[in-house]
């Protein structure tokens, strides 16, 4: 029993087909076409437009800051290392200077002594 109330919604086959009848007999079935407005559709463009473009945005900011952080660095690398070779070359010729001052001294010094002392 319980089976055929199931069975009840359950159309038969001469319910479907009609009687002499090669094709079944279909009612037809009323559909309301379904059709945005123009407005809604450029609505909806526009909203998928705007949120593209904060998409991309924030994509393009980052890809941007990364590349300006790399270009930075590069030309800060470049930068320093030029700093770094005149800096040592200057200390160099600083200290080289230096040196062959002192020295200098140090001979008139000694170089003084023996004449006075002769």
């Amino acid at each position: 029993m319980m089976q055929h109330e199931l069975d009840a919604g359950i159309p038969v086959l001469t319910e479907i087909v009609a009687p002499g009848s090669v094709f079944p007999a279909v009612p037809a079935i009323q559909v309301a076409p379904v059709a945005q407005p123009e407005a809604r559709i450029a609505l909806n463009a526009d909203d998928i437009t705007h949120e593209v473009l904060q998409r991309l945005q924030g994509n393009i900011q980052t890809l941007l800051e990364t590349h300006i952080r790399h270009c930075i660095d590069e030309a800060l690398l470049a930068v320093s290392s030029n700093l770094a070779a005149d800096i040592s070359g200057s200390v160099q010729q600083a200290v080289t200077q230096l040196v062959r001052e002192t020295v200098a001294q140090e001979l008139a010094k000694h170089d003084f002594h023996k004449t006075k002392n002769t």
